[in-house]
């Protein structure tokens, strides 16, 4: 519905880029590193670092080479919630700017075989967590084989790693190469779980925390000593996905956490083996600690940043954008706008696969998606919420995309509840009962029930939606549920409609991975058609066979996602759209 950003306060002190600068054959670090290198307490620099570590830019605004020091001020509202400083790493990673395409990060190559249905992957040679332990293809293998795919740490219900029907296997070669097998054409550089969980499952830590390790009783003894109800919970908690609230657990990630919530600030401390360099053979990060101070509010935080107390932070309220550029006319901060890889703000989801036979085919009748789309206000929502900071937009490539249809980006955007009167008009929806509520065609009352969690804007958006409905004829509710009964409601094909953020649009690889694709029902979190999304997952073997525009748009994905050559991706991405 619209084109979404964050607000970030932002003191600019350094910026990443990927650069092939040869080495130099001696490197450096920083100055309280160096002092445990002398007491004794660390080894030599050379041996912290992999044989080739990644070389990266990180320098000042004005493009200098960084000084080791200092710390970041930040902070954070809820004393219960993980802090995290940001997941920089990841296995490989996209280009910049969110183009298609891979560069090495934790992984040092990549290779491509058989058409995109073998992968090899060569790790950077003695790269090491945290505490030492060498990084290696076991740790690579232990998430894939013993988290993704156990059903005691992951749902069956989470979207697995599939081709052609078949989960994909990962096997090992040697300790720094994994070879990925598929059976059909398999796209890495749009498998974004991979790239992430790849680098947070340090096994030489983890696996004493597995039942397939220490054995099912003694898993479940230690869970129910430590509070868990299954060992299940128990790994995950020790698992710490984002880094921000079990200290004990090594890490990739530039900073550590030493000191986690509730205690006050939270601290994150450099890395001694982070695994990456500057042009100039400096070890990285620059920065000694970052620091979280508990505040108890979230206008707490919005306080400390207007007064110049933290260093950086970013504030996910549009209602306060004034108020901080003001601050900023004051000399105090410095505000930016923060664009996201989520294209739109919110999205309105019918479900086409209804169990009702007559809801499903008033929400397959396009006239009735059209309808609703002209009958909301984007303009109010955009002055009312978004302060005319948004643009109404739908779920579609961004324009920078390399994927971009005008068309399919602007179409139906207008506000026109003449025109959306019309449209259920001539699609027999024209009878209304005696409070002028439109009556579906067997006679029966048209009630759509919103689902959705709960979200930054959504209950001001979702009145304004709800209001736009009722001045059609619509007879609408709307609710917030938990996530994880949002999640059951969506897998039982038991909801009308969902008010959903979910629509990652700007990174223009993201359309051709099964995962996150919005213009196809192969998505395994979608809420528009869950039981198309089955029958193309299990190749028709569950589900509900999809209308033929949707099996043709679903034979194109695939075509597109067999295929490396990126003029080809693009020829058959236009056949979805």
């Amino acid at each position: 519905m619209m084109k979404s950003w964050i607000a970030m306060l932002v003191v600019c002190v350094t910026i990443f880029a990927v650069t092939d600068i040869a080495l130099p054959g001696k490197y450096n670090e920083a100055p309280e590193l160096a002092a445990a290198v002398k007491a004794g307490k660390l080894p030599p620099v050379e041996q912290r670092l992999p044989a080739e570590p990644f070389v990266a830019h990180w320098r000042s605004k004005e493009g200098k080479i960084g000084k080791y020091g200092g710390v970041l001020r930040r902070a954070v509202w809820d004393a219960s919630a993980a802090v995290s400083i940001g997941d920089i790493t990841k296995l490989i990673l996209a280009k910049h700017s969110y183009n298609v395409g891979l560069y090495p990060n934790v992984a040092k190559s990549y290779e491509m075989k058989d058409q995109g249905r073998e992968w090899i992957i060569h790790l950077r040679e003695g790269l090491k967590w945290s505490d030492g332990h060498s990084y290696t293809v076991d740790d690579i293998i232990f998430w894939y084989e013993d988290v993704q795919l156990n059903g005691n740490i992951t749902p069956a219900i989470l979207p697995k790693l599939m081709s052609g029907g078949e989960v994909v296997k990962f096997e090992k070669v040697g300790d720094y190469t994994l070879r990925i097998r598929a059976k059909k054409p398999y796209l890495l550089e749009n498998t974004t779980v991979l790239h992430y969980m790849a680098a947070r499952y340090p096994k030489h830590y983890l696996k004493q925390f597995h039942a397939r390790y220490v054995g099912e009783a003694k898993a479940n003894e230690l869970a129910k000593k430590s509070g868990f109800a299954s060992w299940g919970q128990m790994f995950l908690d020790k698992a710490d996905l984002h880094e921000g609230s079990n200290p004990d657990k090594p890490s990739l990630e530039p900073w550590v956490l030493v000191q986690p919530p509730p205690k006050d600030p939270v601290i994150f401390k450099r890395n001694p083996y982070y695994w990456a360099v500057d042009k100039a053979g400096n070890q990285l990060p620059y920065i000694n600690e970052m620091r979280y101070t508990i505040t108890g509010g979230p206008e707490l935080v919005k306080l400390k940043a207007l007064t110049g107390e933290l260093d950086f932070d970013e504030i996910r309220d549009i209602i306060s954008y004034s108020t901080f550029k003001n601050a900023e006319k004051a000399g105090r901060i410095k505000v930016f706008r923060w664009g996201t890889t989520a294209i739109n703000a919110f999205q309105v989801e019918f479900n086409l696969t209804h169990k009702d036979p007559v809801m499903r085919k008033i929400f397959l009748d396009k006239r009735f998606r059209f309808a609703v789309s002209h009958a909301v206000n984007r303009e109010m929502i955009n002055e009312l919420v978004w302060l005319g900071l948004a643009e109404p937009w739908q779920v579609a490539p961004y324009e920078t995309s390399r994927f971009y249809n005008e068309r399919l980006a602007h179409t139906a955007l207008k506000y026109d509840p003449v025109k959306a009167k019309k449209l259920l008009d001539e699609m027999g929806l024209d009878r209304k009962d005696a409070d002028g509520y439109r009556l579906r065609p067997d006679g029966g009352k048209l009630e759509i029930n919103f689902i959705s969690q709960a979200r930054a804007s959504f209950h001001a958006i979702a009145e304004i939606v709800m209001e736009n409905l009722k001045d059609i004829g619509l007879r609408t509710s709307f609710r917030i549920i938990d996530p994880g009964f949002l999640i059951e409601r969506r897998e039982g094909n038991d909801f009308d409609a969902a008010l959903i953020m979910q629509s990652w649009g700007t990174n223009e690889g993201i359309y051709l991975e099964g995962d996150v694709n919005h213009l196809v029902a192969v998505r395994q979190l979608s809420f528009w058609a869950p039981e198309w999304v089955n029958w193309y997952h299990s190749e028709g073997k569950k589900g509900v066979k999809p209308v033929p525009d949707m099996i043709r748009a679903m034979e194109a994905f695939d075509k597109a996602r067999s295929t490396l050559d990126p003029k080809e991706q693009e020829r058959w991405f236009k056949v979805i759209t």
